[in-house]
């Protein structure tokens, strides 16, 4: 299972600071991460790091989000 934080804003290799704790647990636990610009969504700009591989289950941690089609 891949799981999907927004990243912060102010430092991209890093999880948005209220989900940074869970990032760095997650990580540790073996699960397998991605960040991603959660402002750039807005504009349909969805370009998450490391990239979502085709087959990936995904559970998406973060900010409330209208839709979000991958």
């Amino acid at each position: 299972m891949r799981v999907l934080f927004p990243e912060n804003p102010l430092n991209k290799s890093e999880a948005d600071d209220i989900y940074h704790e869970e990032f760095l647990a997650m990580q540790a636990a073996g699960y397998d991460c991605s960040l991603f610009d959660f402002d750039a969504l807005s504009f349909g700009d969805f370009a998450p790091r490391p990239k979502i591989q085709t087959g990936d289950r995904l559970l998406y941690r973060g900010w409330m989000s209208k839709t979000m089609t991958l």
